[in-house]
């Protein structure tokens, strides 16, 4: 089976898990160019919301738990620290490795300073020209976006179906959990790291509850202890083009995947491509049916330290214990 043809009508798609699978992500994508057209205006948040679902109640009390838990940001400073050239360097060795298993793809990496951060556009790792960041902090980051968005692309374009790559419908949550969950794998989930995923969640809830920009950024840095400047960005990132949701699934995403760890659930078909927690099933049965193939895996997975955390997510922990 070969799906390719994004042509092709979905009536005409003999097979019931993939019409199905079809089927969501064309209602994903009208509501995609909804929110294009409402830009600006209070409609966007609204269909933002049917997009990436409203915050449970769980996920808010865990991100109340977290900003508890570390009332502070960590200000201990890492003496050692990388420029956007250092960490490229870093960078391209976790890239080669990845050029030798997928020889017919592309993938690089770009320093340029029109970008915010570390950032990945399909098989390319993106870094702006300015950053500065903790050394410790490297590898973490490499695994979230090489060894998660990079690899389940990679992993995505062998399929026979292309939605393996471009991401089924609601993609974005499980595969945000998965990379946030690597930097836990390697060791490298800070305090501020986990105080910037709650404060998100906080955020998100005070602007669909109506309230400011000035009342939610005073919210984060009064009450939450954010400094003004991680306040504001937060803030900003929330209230974009009329009122963006999406900030939430990072946190809702790790709790989904923690649960479902906890529950027996296998970690490496997760690497399979690009969908959502909810599609889990069908991505089994696709594999046990051959329609899929088997997934690389991220290298990381072979560090004992890695399977010593593994081991503890299986068991069970409380949010607050993923800080390393």
């Amino acid at each position: 089976m070969c799906i390719r043809d994004s042509n092709i009508p979905i009536d005409q798609v003999d097979d019931p898990t993939v019409a199905f699978i079809l089927r969501g992500k064309r209602l994903e994508i009208e509501k995609q160019l909804t929110m294009l057209e409402e830009r600006g205006t209070k409609n966007f948040r609204f269909v933002g919301e049917s997009l990436y679902g409203v915050i449970k109640k769980r996920v808010l009390e865990e991100a109340k738990n977290i900003l508890k838990a570390y009332p502070k940001r960590d200000e201990q400073k890492s003496k050692k620290r990388f420029n956007c050239h250092e960490f490229a360097e870093e960078a391209q060795k976790e890239l080669d490795y990845y050029n030798a298993k997928f020889p017919e793809l592309d993938l690089s990496l770009e320093i340029r300073n029109d970008v915010a951060g570390i950032m990945v556009s399909k098989t390319k790792l993106l870094i702006n020209n300015e950053i500065n960041l903790d050394a410790n902090r490297s590898d973490a980051l490499i695994q979230h976006e090489i060894g998660t968005h990079i690899l389940t692309y990679c992993n995505g374009k062998r399929q026979p179906l292309s939605q393996m790559y471009e991401g089924f419908e609601g993609y974005d949550q499980l595969q945000e959990g998965l990379a946030v969950i690597a930097e836990y794998l390697v060791g490298g989930l800070t305090i501020n790291r986990m105080r910037l995923l709650a404060g998100r969640v906080i955020a998100v809830e005070s602007m669909v509850n109506e309230s400011s920009f000035i009342k939610t950024f005073n919210l984060l840095a009064d009450k939450y202890g954010f400094s003004n400047r991680i306040a504001y960005y937060i803030t900003m990132r929330v209230y974009r083009g009329g009122g963006l949701t999406k900030d939430a699934v990072y946190l809702a995403g790790l709790i989904d995947l923690m649960d479902y760890l906890k529950a027996g659930g296998e970690l490496e078909q997760l690497y399979t491509g690009k969908f959502n927690i909810t599609h889990i099933d069908l991505i089994n049965e696709l594999l046990y049916r051959k329609v899929l193939k088997q997934p690389e895996l991220p290298r990381f997975l072979e560090r004992k330290s890695v399977q010593k955390r593994l081991k503890k997510l299986r068991k069970g922990i409380d949010i607050i214990e993923l800080v390393n």
